[in-house]
Formats: C-alpha cells, sequence, structure tokens
C-alpha cells in the first residue's frame, strides 16, 4: 500500500431528509502518514481535516462526503440517531432559535429530530462507552457516550434506556427510546455532538458513515 492516503472530501448538491441543502464547492487533502499504515495517528488526522470542514459548514450548511475507510467513522459520530427508514423530521435545528416554551431567543446546541411513527428507537451514533444515564427537569432522561478523539454524544427527552454506565456500545445500537420526557412540547430527541468540549453542530455528521461507504462501493464497481 502507498504510504499516502488520499482523502477526498466533497461538497455537492444534497438532500438531507426534508431539508435541502446547496453546496458550493470541492476541496482536497492528502494525509501522509508515518509507518505507512492505517492506524490511530492517521485516523485523528483524517478526523481534524472532517472537524475542520464542520466548523465551515456550521456558518454555510455545508455537508461533507469523505472518501475513506468506513472503519475510520465507526469511533466518531457519523449516523443519525434515528433510522432514516422510520420518517424522521428536524422540529428545530442548531443555532440561534426562540425557545418553544419560554420564547426567549437563545443558542440551540443540537438538533431535535421527531418521527411520524407513534414509537421510535434511538440509535448511538458511533463506537463508544456510556458514561452518563440521568433525569433532569429540563432535558428528561438522557444519556451521554464517550468516543474516541475526545468526541462525545448526547441523547436527550428519552422514554427510557436501554444501556448502562460503563457499557459499551457499537455504532446503530439501540440505546433507548424517542420520548416527551423534561421540558418539551412533543415527542423528539434532542442530540447533542461535542468535541473536546466543544459543541459541534450535528448535521454534517448525521449520514457521514453511509456516505463513505457508498463512495467505497462506487469506486470498487469502476
Amino acid at each position: 500500500m502507498q504510504n499516502t492516503i488520499k482523502l477526498i472530501i466533497a461538497i455537492t448538491v444534497s438532500t438531507l431528509y426534508l431539508t435541502d441543502y446547496t453546496f458550493a464547492e470541492t476541496r482536497k487533502h492528502v494525509c501522509e502518514p508515518d509507518s505507512g499504515r492505517h492506524g490511530m495517528a492517521n485516523r485523528i488526522d483524517l478526523m481534524e481535516i472532517i472537524e475542520s470542514m464542520n466548523e465551515k459548514s456550521i456558518e454555510e450548511n455545508y455537508r461533507l462526503i469523505a472518501k475513506i475507510d468506513s472503519t475510520v467513522l465507526r469511533g466518531i459520530p457519523s449516523i443519525s440517531p434515528i433510522s432514516p427508514t422510520s420518517k424522521p423530521y428536524f422540529t428545530s435545528l442548531f443555532g440561534q432559535r426562540v425557545h418553544p416554551i419560554t420564547g426567549k431567543r437563545k443558542q440551540h446546541y443540537g438538533i431535535d429530530i421527531a418521527s411520524e411513527l407513534s414509537f421510535q428507537y434511538v440509535h448511538s451514533t458511533a463506537d463508544g462507552v456510556v458514561t452518563n444515564v440521568s433525569f433532569s427537569n429540563s432535558a428528561g432522561i438522557f444519556l451521554q457516550i464517550d468516543h474516541i478523539a475526545g468526541y462525545s454524544t448526547t441523547y436527550m427527552h428519552l422514554a427510557g434506556v436501554d444501556v448502562s454506565i460503563g457499557e459499551r456500545v457499537i455504532i446503530g445500537q439501540t440505546i433507548g427510546w424517542m420520548g416527551a420526557s423534561g421540558r418539551v412540547t412533543a415527542k423528539h430527541v434532542h442530540y447533542e455532538i461535542k468535541k473536546k468540549g466543544k459543541v459541534l453542530n450535528p448535521l454534517p455528521y448525521l449520514d457521514l458513515y453511509y456516505r463513505c461507504n457508498q463512495t467505497n462501493l462506487s469506486e470498487k464497481a469502476h
């Protein structure tokens, strides 16, 4: 295998569930691993590139397509907590908003996803370890999962959980059920991503894993 791993992150026109996003440019990055093999150092380099692209996507609503081995993404948030087959839709996005209960304008640190189905599982968006399962008056029943490289995800307003503190989970595993616990107006899951304590916009991460798989399969077919 060559010592140079080419990572191409392309920004294209796409549709995410019921929301359209238009993108304007394509960027290319090349990572040069010291060992010539896939390893943690390479993975961190790739994740730093993804994160740097995410900073721009927060401002301009860009999406990411990474042509890399999908195993790199198992340890970082890279799928939706709600299955795309469950007719999900957004009720609130990341950023400034008017709170539906208080009526005050404030920062919304995650995204709210509801489903047309009356019952819906919530899934872990990456491999990791459950570090908190708790309840608060505002967040309701919630849990946190820590992932590699300082990433963590939080899932709020659950109806119940199917994991316990210290449990190792894998990407796509059922961790709970969508609910309306805490201070909410309707059933949904509030989903947050943090990188070393810094809040990130979850949108660019929702289908990154699947896009990588599709890209790799397409290349193999040719």
